[in-house]
């Protein structure tokens, strides 16, 4: 079962409020129910006991929150994907944006080893991956188009330079 308890460093959207905020503290309340102190991520008030349901994910952060216990029950991991120093997990970004019909998209790309070499197999064995990763988010609330795909990490770095 997929683990959803806010946690200090979520960012997290509030009911009634606009824009995005930071969990900076989470304590349980005198009526034994979880009380919030939220930061705003670019600017606006500090909200402070704010209670658990009016707390909401984006699409996102849901995934930013899925992924890694999903991660866990898609093994094994397409050879090819680079793994992080502890081999705990897979080495990916996560990144929301539009269509160009403006369909809300997450979009998560994982990086491929410097030396993997291109080929059909281990493409297929990508896109099983891919298939049994939409399989496990379909217990998680997305409205947006979920999208997987790989690309070499230089790719990444001439993008950023």
């Amino acid at each position: 079962m997929l683990d959803f308890t806010p946690q200090v460093g979520d960012q997290v959207e509030v009911f009634g409020y606009r824009g995005t905020f930071v969990i900076r503290e989470c304590r349980v309340g005198a009526d034994g129910h979880y009380r919030f102190r939220l930061d705003p991520l670019l600017d606006g008030p500090m909200l402070d006991d704010i209670r658990y349901p009016m707390i909401t994910y984006s699409d996102e952060e849901k995934v930013r929150k899925a992924l890694p216990q999903i991660l866990a029950d898609c093994r094994p991991w397409p050879e090819d994907i680079q793994t992080k120093a502890s081999a705990s997990s897979l080495v990916y970004d996560i990144r929301s944006d539009e269509m160009h019909d403006g369909t809300p998209r997450v979009m998560v790309t994982f990086f491929l080893k410097p030396d993997a070499l291109p080929s059909l197999e281990m493409a297929h064995v990508r896109n099983e991956f891919y298939t049994r990763l939409r399989e496990q988010f379909r217990f998680v609330s997305i409205e947006s188009w979920l999208q997987f795909s790989s690309r070499e990490e230089r790719g990444a770095l001439s993008v950023a330079s």
